[in-house]
């Protein structure tokens, strides 16, 4: 097989991967097989590093002008994990204050009933439309 054809297929085999929810990075031992959407969840300096783009890495290459990108995705990536754990540990503190106020309240009716099981499907999921939904059922307009 041709060179060109072994990146042809390698090009194909990223791209199938993704199709599939998939990333390839190149490891130490050659391309590594991520699951996307738990890669993204790592802490940064993991996604950092699985990419090979951290800080430290970028500056070692400075005679590389493809550099100065490699160092503004780092950063970038930082800004966007940075704005995602603020945004998981606010939506936390919000369903948290919830059901304390929900248990504080404590009711047995059945809409309470149903509110306490959105109150904990939205923790597991840290699902948005569920806690709008939550505000508006405790704001009387849902």
């Amino acid at each position: 097989m041709s060179e060109e054809n072994k990146f042809e297929n390698f090009k194909n085999d990223v791209i199938s991967e993704y199709k599939k929810g998939n990333i390839i990075c190149m490891g130490i031992e050659g391309p590594q097989i991520h699951n996307l959407e738990s890669f993204i969840n790592q802490p940064v300096d993991g996604i950092l590093y699985d990419l090979n783009r951290d800080e430290v890495v970028s500056l070692s290459f400075i005679t590389d002008p493809k550099w100065v990108n490699d160092y503004a995705v780092a950063k970038v990536i930082r800004k966007l994990v940075e704005q995602r754990d603020a945004s998981r540990a606010s939506t936390l503190a919000e369903v948290e204050a919830m059901i304390n106020e929900t248990i504080k309240n404590h009711r047995t009716t059945k809409p309470d009933f149903i509110l306490n099981e959105k109150l904990l499907l939205a923790w597991i999921t840290e699902d948005e439309r569920i806690l709008t939904a939550i505000r508006a059922m405790k704001e009387g307009k849902g």
